[in-house]
């Protein structure tokens, strides 16, 4: 007979079984090196050095300098070659870790600005990796060089290598960045869930708002490893790179990463935010008014790591509201996570027809964490006429009140159109429009939405700024703006008035 008393035991001891083997089996699906045991063949995982263009001289050198935080870093350099025989300057290292679907995140601490096409890239779906047979995809980002006034951040296909393409380049794939100097410390992210990808890079410390973000679709490598590297942009074998990286972190778990809706961005310790609302970003925010106008977690992801709560700083248009915070502990059953995860909510009021600028500081007791950054707004929709800056007239001074949502779905299916919403209806120029710009027609990248006009009209994926409202998501098509405008150019917009109305306008002009 069993005796009763043992019951809560072996309830325990079975609750913790399970969570153990829950926690190792989420562990086989994680890698992380923070390189501070300087070596890259230790016990947080193996790293195989990538360095095809040492045929040509150019062999690649790895480090492990101090990280500037009390830690070390991994510095990949890549050596002029003395010959063309590598054809060009890239390497890294990869992993062994085998993902399918994918999360991977890395540090750029540091690299040299005056090298000329100096960029790193995160790598996922790695196979075959060497000189003239890497398959796989990378996301690169240029870095900066003596007179760039911008940057890129680039996807691209790699079958065998030299074979590369740059998947959904009009349509997402590509992302204009700004300057990028040597002492911006950043963190990239790549993530891919079977034939969608979504990369986006942060400042190192604050990972609510990215700098910048891009997204393709492809379907050529379903599976390999993943890694950090380099990539000349000047296709020079006879370029000099110099990157370094720190805080590495992959899973291949699907229910981490932003296509999940659970983004984890940042280095497992790190004191991040996460589940927030509303959202970055967020327009047209209806706050709930019960007390729970703003919430959000504050976590470490780790159990070794506690968060500092007399640290944590909640301010909106620079006004210091962290008194109306309220923090609940969140848990792990039983053994429970004590201070390294907290739900929070601000019990203040929200502004009806306000856009505020909200900043979230979470730090541990070391002083570490991130300043989180992000924007949304609460005007209101009633009473209001939203105008697409991309739905001006068409046919001569024809318009649509209230024009459905049109276009293009990420996998390029088609969502009504056919006069149905504005998608790819013809203006009259000097009457629906006027623009300047003497190129031909390129519909599938300047102009993206009315192909037939020389408006310059693309998804929002290329323009970080604009944001995926409510019906667009609903409907699963990304936002268009409207770019490429110069002085004296103009569209022409007609819509059905009430006697009281309230102009809310809604677009994105990029010059």
């Amino acid at each position: 007979m069993l005796n009763t008393l043992a019951r809560p035991r072996l309830v325990i001891v079975w609750l913790l079984c399970v969570l153990s083997l829950s926690l190792t089996a989420s562990a086989q699906q994680q890698a992380s090196d923070d390189f501070n045991d300087q070596t890259d063949t230790g016990p947080q995982g193996v790293w195989t050095p990538y360095d095809p263009a040492i045929a040509g001289g150019g062999a690649e050198v790895r480090s492990f300098p101090p990280d500037g935080m009390g830690g070390f870093a991994y510095r990949l350099y890549g050596q002029a070659g003395t010959n063309n025989l590598a054809l060009f300057q890239r390497g890294g290292s990869f992993r062994q870790e085998q993902y399918a679907d994918f999360s991977v995140a890395a540090d750029i601490i540091h690299h040299d600005e005056g090298l000329r096409g100096n960029s790193a890239f995160l790598a996922a779906r790695i196979t075959a990796p060497g000189a003239l047979t890497t398959d796989g995809y990378i996301v690169g980002c240029t870095l900066g060089g003596p007179r760039n006034l911008q940057e890129i951040m680039l996807a691209i296909e790699f079958t065998g290598e030299i074979n590369a393409t740059t998947p959904d380049i009009a349509t997402g794939g590509a992302s204009l960045t700004p300057y990028l100097g040597a002492s911006r410390r950043l963190r990239m992210y790549f993530t891919g869930i079977g034939t969608t990808f979504f990369s986006e890079v942060y400042d190192q410390t604050d990972l609510l708002e990215p700098i910048a973000r891009s997204s393709f679709g492809d379907i050529n490598h379903p599976s390999g490893t993943s890694g950090i590297g380099y990539l000349n942009a000047a296709f020079s074998p006879y370029a000099v790179d110099d990157v370094t990286f720190d805080n590495y972190f992959a899973t291949g778990s699907t229910n981490i990463g932003i296509l999940t809706g659970t983004p984890f961005v940042g280095f497992p310790g790190t004191p991040q935010v996460i589940n927030l609302i509303p959202a970055r970003q967020t327009l047209f925010y209806r706050p709930p008014g019960n007390g729970t106008n703003i919430t959000f977690n504050v976590t470490t992801f780790v159990a070794t790591n506690q968060i500092n709560t007399n640290t944590l700083k909640l301010f909106l248009n620079g006004a210091d509201v962290t008194s109306q915070l309220v923090l609940t502990p969140v848990g792990l059953p039983i053994i429970g996570t004590p201070n390294t995860n907290f739900f929070v909510k601000y019990t203040g009021t929200l502004t009806t027809n306000t856009i505020y600028q909200g900043q979230i500081v979470v730090l541990d007791f070391a002083g570490k964490g991130t300043t989180n950054n992000w924007v949304f707004d609460t005007f209101a929709t009633n009473g209001t006429v939203t105008i697409e800056a991309e739905d001006y007239n068409y046919n001569g001074g024809e318009f649509q009140d209230n024009p459905p949502v049109s276009g293009l779905t990420p996998d390029g299916s088609q969502v009504n159109g056919g006069g149905l919403g504005y998608f790819d209806l013809q203006g009259v120029p000097c009457i629906d429009y006027n623009d300047l710009d003497r190129r031909g027609l390129d519909p599938g990248g300047r102009q993206q939405y009315r192909t037939m006009d020389k408006v310059g009209t693309a998804q929002a994926r290329l323009v970080s700024a604009d944001t995926l409202r409510p019906n667009y998501a609903a409907s699963n098509v990304n936002d268009y703006v409207v770019y490429y405008c110069k002085a004296g150019e103009w569209l022409n917009y007609t819509r059905i008035l009430s006697a009281r109305f309230k102009p809310e306008g809604s677009g994105t002009a990029p010059g």
